[in-house]
C-alpha cells in the first residue's frame, strides 16, 4: 500500500514537473510583435487543393464563392488547340459540382475571362475574343447546372486591323500579362483589353473594358439586362489626354457603381469615379494615388460593408542601395474617393511583390495576397498573404502560402460563407501550369485579449499548453483525493473544467449582443458593432461564443452574415408583407424611411429588398442619394392585402 502511494507521488511529481515545463514552453507568440502591430494569428491553413490538372497550361483564371461556398472558376485552356475560355463548380476540397464546360467557341485565341454570380446563382462570363481578326468583347450567361441561359453577345465592333493586333499581341507575350501598361503602348486601333463585369440586385450586368479606338486608350461600360438586352451600350466613361488601361468594376450593396482604373501619363496612377444608372458621374474622377514613384499599376480592389473601397496595387521604388524593385501597397478610400485608411508598403523590401489581390470580411478584416519573388532565385515565386484589422496601423507580417521551386502566380483573394480567407493560384510545379488553392480553416479575428489561439499544421504550443493544464489539474485533484480519499478524484477534475450553459450570458457584452440580436433578426455584423459601440475583433469572439452554444443561428446573405435568435424560425415571415403593405400605400418611399416606420434596422429593411427584388415584386430606383422603393409594376399583390 505505501509503494503504491509512493508510486502515485511519484507520477503526480512528474506531471506536475512536465505540466509546468510544458506550459510555459508552449506559451510563447506564435509570431514576431511590435510596439506598434498586434499579434493576429493565422489560424490552421489547408493543405494546397489542385483544382485543374490539364498538360496544356490552364491560367488567366478568375474565381469566385458562391453561397454554399463552392468555387466557381474560369480559366484559360488549350485542351483542342486553341486557347478558349472553360468553367468548373468544385467544392473547396476540389470535389466536382460541375465539370468543365468551354465557354467560348473562338477559333483563334480567348483570353482573360472575368467572372460574376447573380443572386440566383447563375453564371456571367465575360472575355476577350479574336474570332473575327481583331481583339472584341464577348459576354454569355450560364445556370447554375452549366447550361445556357443566353447565347454569347458580342458587345464590340472595333475597327478591323486584323492581323496586325494580333501578331503584336502575341509577340510581346501579352496573353496572361494583360495587366502591364508599358507593355500595350505599340498596339493598334482595334485591340481590347480587360473586360472585368459585375451584377446588381436586379440581375443586371455591369462591363467594362479599356479599348484603343482613337489616339489612346479610354475606358469603356456598358449593362446588360437579364433579359440581354443593352440599357447601356458602349458607353465611354474616361476622357484624358493619357492611357486609360486596366478598369476594375464594384457594385454595392445599395447598387452604386465604382470603377476605377490606371491612367498611364508621364506617371502611373489609379483613378476613381461613380456611376449613376445612366453613366453619369456621381463622383468625378479622383486621383488615389502619388507614390515614391509614380509607378502604380496592376491592382486590385474589394468594397466592405460600409461601403469603403479597399485597394491594393503593385509600385516601384528604391531601396537603400539605390536598386529597384516592386512593392505592395494598400489604402482605403470611401464612396467620394476620399482616403480612410493611409497608404502604406505591406510587402518586404526582400522581393520582387507583383499581382496582389485583396478581399475584405464582413468582419472588416482586409487580405491580401500577392506573389513574391527572391531577387537570388530568378523563376521561383511564392505565393504571400498577410491580413489588417479595422483601425489597426500595420499589417500582421506576412507568410508563404506556398512553397515550392517554380512560380506561384496570379493569385485570387475570397472569402468563405463562414468568414474565413481563401487564396485560388496558378502554378507550374508538376511541368504544366494549373491551378491550386488553399483556405483558412479556422477565423481567429478576435481580440488578443479574448483570442481562441489556433496554430498552423505542425505547431504543437496549443497541446502543450493544454497537457500542461491537465496535469497541474491532475495534481491538484490527487492532493484533494489525498485529503478526502480517492473516490474524489473522478469528481474533482470536472469542478475546474465545466462550464456551464447558462454562464455564458452573464457576460455582460454578450448578454448585449443576444439581447440585440433576439430583438433585431437579420441584423448583420456591422450593424451590432455599430449599435453596441465594439469592436469588431470582440465582436467576433463573442457571436463565436453565442453561436457554438446555440443561442444564435446565422446564415449568409450576398456580403452579409445575417444573425436570428436560435429559437426563431429563420426570418419573420410576416416582415415581407408588411414591407409591401408600405409599399403600396407609400410608393417611392426609401428604404431608411421604411426602416424607422417599421421600427427595424435599415440592414433588416435592405436584407428584405434585395429578396423582394429578386422575386421581381419590388422594383428600386435612385433619385438623387435616395433609393426609392416601389411595387414591381407585374407583382401580383394578393399577397400585400
Amino acid at each position: 500500500m505505501r509503494l503504491g502511494k509512493a508510486l502515485a507521488l511519484l507520477l503526480m511529481g512528474v506531471l506536475l514537473f512536465s505540466g509546468f515545463a510544458l506550459f510555459l514552453g508552449g506559451s510563447g507568440p506564435l509570431t514576431d510583435d511590435t510596439a506598434n502591430n498586434p499579434i493576429f494569428y493565422s489560424g490552421t491553413w489547408s493543405s494546397t487543393t489542385t483544382y485543374t490538372t490539364t498538360l496544356t497550361s490552364s491560367q488567366n483564371h478568375e474565381a469566385v464563392l458562391d453561397e454554399n461556398g463552392d468555387l466557381n472558376m474560369v480559366w484559360v485552356d488549350r485542351l483542342d488547340g486553341f486557347s478558349e475560355i472553360y468553367y468548373q463548380r468544385m467544392t473547396p476540397e476540389g470535389q466536382t459540382k460541375v465539370a468543365p464546360i468551354k465557354v467560348s467557341k473562338g477559333v483563334l485565341t480567348s483570353a482573360h475571362p472575368s467572372l460574376a454570380l447573380d443572386m440566383d446563382g447563375n453564371v456571367h462570363v465575360a472575355w476577350m475574343d479574336n474570332r473575327d481578326g481583331n481583339w472584341e468583347f464577348y459576354y454569355k450567361e450560364l445556370n447554375p447546372l452549366g447550361g445556357t441561359n443566353h447565347e454569347e453577345i458580342r458587345l464590340t465592333y472595333t475597327p478591323f486591323y486584323g492581323a496586325r493586333v494580333y501578331n503584336s499581341i502575341l509577340s510581346q507575350g501579352l496573353i496572361g500579362v494583360f495587366r502591364n501598361p508599358s507593355a500595350v503602348t505599340n498596339l493598334k486601333d482595334g485591340s481590347l483589353f480587360n473586360p472585368r463585369l459585375a451584377v446588381d440586385s436586379m440581375d443586371n450586368v455591369h462591363l467594362v473594358w479599356s479599348d484603343h479606338r482613337g489616339e489612346r486608350f479610354q475606358v469603356r461600360y456598358s449593362v446588360v439586362a437579364p433579359d440581354g438586352t443593352l440599357l447601356i451600350d458602349d458607353l465611354q466613361i474616361s476622357s484624358t489626354s493619357s492611357e486609360s488601361l486596366n478598369p476594375e468594376i464594384l457594385i454595392d450593396s445599395i447598387d452604386r457603381v465604382h470603377v476605377l482604373w490606371n491612367e498611364q501619363s508621364t506617371n502611373n496612377k489609379l483613378v476613381y469615379v461613380r456611376l449613376n444608372d445612366t453613366g453619369a458621374y456621381t463622383v468625378r474622377p479622383t486621383t488615389l494615388t502619388w507614390t515614391q514613384a509614380d509607378y502604380a499599376v496592376d491592382f486590385s480592389a474589394a468594397i466592405g460593408s460600409s461601403g469603403e473601397i479597399h485597394v491594393a496595387w503593385e509600385d516601384q521604388a528604391r531601396n537603400d542601395g539605390g536598386v529597384m524593385y516592386s512593392q505592395v501597397y494598400y489604402m482605403a478610400v470611401n464612396d467620394t474617393g476620399m482616403r480612410v485608411a493611409t497608404p502604406r508598403p505591406v510587402s518586404s523590401e526582400s522581393y520582387q511583390a507583383s499581382s496582389p489581390t485583396v478581399a475584405v470580411g464582413e468582419d472588416g478584416i482586409t487580405h491580401l495576397a500577392w506573389s513574391a519573388q527572391a531577387p537570388q532565385l530568378p523563376g521561383v515565386s511564392q505565393i504571400r498573404y498577410s491580413k489588417l484589422d479595422t483601425g489597426v496601423e500595420n499589417f500582421y507580417p506576412a507568410f508563404d502560402l506556398t512553397n515550392t521551386f517554380s512560380d506561384s502566380a496570379q493569385a485570387c483573394m475570397l472569402m468563405m460563407p463562414e468568414g474565413q480567407p481563401m487564396v485560388v493560384w496558378s502554378d507550374n510545379q508538376d511541368g504544366s501550369r494549373n491551378v491550386y488553392g488553399a483556405r483558412e480553416l479556422v477565423s481567429t479575428s478576435a481580440e488578443p485579449s479574448e483570442l481562441i489561439y489556433q496554430t498552423p499544421i505542425g505547431d504543437y504550443s496549443t497541446l502543450f499548453m493544454m497537457a500542461g493544464l491537465m496535469s497541474i489539474g491532475g495534481f491538484l485533484a490527487f492532493l484533494e483525493a489525498g485529503r478526502r480519499g480517492l473516490t474524489a478524484v473522478p469528481f474533482a477534475i470536472p469542478l475546474y473544467s465545466r462550464i456551464r450553459r447558462s454562464d455564458i450570458l452573464e457576460n455582460e457584452v454578450r448578454g448585449k449582443i443576444f439581447e440585440l440580436i433576439k430583438a433585431d433578426p437579420g441584423i448583420n455584423f456591422k450593424a451590432i458593432m455599430v449599435e453596441l459601440d465594439l469592436k469588431n475583433g470582440v465582436l467576433a469572439y463573442h457571436l463565436q461564443r453565442l453561436e457554438a452554444e446555440d443561442f444564435i443561428k446565422s446564415r449568409k446573405d450576398r456580403q452579409y452574415r445575417r444573425y436570428y435568435s436560435a429559437e426563431s424560425n429563420g426570418l419573420p415571415e410576416e416582415l415581407p408583407n408588411q414591407i409591401l403593405r408600405f409599399l403600396l400605400n407609400n410608393p417611392g418611399i426609401s428604404q431608411s424611411d421604411l426602416a424607422k416606420m417599421l421600427g427595424i434596422s435599415r440592414q433588416v429593411v435592405n436584407y428584405h429588398i434585395h429578396k423582394l427584388i429578386g422575386q421581381r415584386k419590388v422594383i428600386r430606383k435612385k433619385r438623387g442619394r435616395v433609393n426609392e422603393c416601389y411595387i414591381h409594376p407585374n407583382a401580383n399583390v394578393y399577397w400585400a392585402t
